[in-house]
């Protein structure tokens, strides 16, 4: 990968020496996260699989390069898809917010987050699994609230970062990360947040994009860019017919299917860049996801830091 890809991550003899935890508590930290190293290294990472992914459906992405990493976490995604239906759903009538059924499956999901990373990772690298499982646990929403948002979505795409870091996955599988990997665990949270009622952590309601996602729609707008027949003016006629290889009518389509009304009226947002262009979508993707996820304090506040992924102080 280019730049800041350019070196692995030196990492000391003892990682768990330093292990992962919550580093930005204050509107002053926030600001030192924004102007450091691991920001711009994030950022990055995320405009390289935007780009890996222009043009692209999701069924070239899946016949790209996938090691063993990749095919591990997909594997483990399967078997957290196959028990959800071993556990029973408890009486809704009874609780006011989401189905408390799922905080079993969160702790069944927890319970195995730390082996799986280490069956994954190369004996060299056995010592960072407890670390990249903290990125895990959190990255399906939270067992105490029953929700998720943007925030755990985020701890999903840390954990690709933090194994494309120590070179566990390759620069050749980045579209297949976006478009194998990712969208099989868009797959499962959007299963979880249908059949345990999760609530939408920190939603802006209409004005946003939906309750839960926006990588969907940054990455899937550059699977987009430069489409011959697709344009943002006519995504509601096809967005059905084109879900299966576009992760952005995925999105549309799902809202559609989920919630009631006027497309307009329930998802203004989407519905008003309808007479713009894929580009200038793509980029303003981007923009939104820096200022209403990367740099929202209520949303970074509970990122963690560590030896992958070090606080600015901690790396000097």
């Amino acid at each position: 990968m280019s730049a800041p890809w350019a070196k692995p991550t030196v990492l000391p003899e003892d990682p768990l020496d330093k292990p992962a935890r919550k580093r930005i508590r204050t509107k002053v930290d926030c600001d030192k996260w924004l102007k450091g190293n691991s920001y711009v290294q994030l950022t990055a990472f995320l405009s390289i699989l935007n780009d890996s992914v222009k043009g692209m459906t999701a069924t070239e992405g899946q016949a790209k390069p996938k090691g063993t990493a990749l095919k591990g976490i997909e594997d483990h995604i399967d078997e957290l898809y196959s028990i959800i239906d071993d556990i029973p759903l408890q009486d809704l009538s009874q609780q006011r917010y989401g189905n408390k059924a799922f905080k079993t499956w969160h702790a069944r999901m927890c319970d195995k987050s730390i082996p799986v990373f280490e069956n994954l990772l190369p004996d060299k690298h056995k010592s960072l699994a407890p670390e990249i499982a903290v990125y895990w646990k959190d990255a399906f929403g939270n067992d105490t609230r029953i929700d998720y948002g943007t925030g755990h979505e985020l701890n999903f795409v840390m954990v690709l970062y933090c194994l494309t870091k120590i070179e566990c996955i390759q620069a050749d599988e980045s579209a297949t990360m976006v478009l194998s990997t990712f969208r099989k665990y868009i797959h499962l949270m959007r299963r979880l947040q249908s059949h345990y009622s999760l609530e939408p952590a920190g939603s802006k309601g209409v004005w946003g994009l939906d309750d839960y996602h926006h990588l969907t729609f940054y990455w899937g707008s550059s699977q987009l860019l430069d489409h011959p027949s697709i344009t943002p003016d006519n995504v509601l006629r096809v967005c059905a017919e084109g879900a299966s290889e576009y992760m952005y009518l995925e999105g549309i389509n799902w809202i559609r299917t989920n919630k009631t009304g006027n497309f307009s009226e329930c998802s203004p947002t989407l519905a008003s860049l309808s007479p713009l262009g894929w580009t200038k979508i793509n980029k303003g993707m981007f923009k939104m996801y820096h200022g209403e996820v990367l740099a929202q304090w209520p949303v970074v506040q509970h990122l963690c830091f560590g030896t992958i992924f070090p606080w600015a102080e901690d790396a000097e």
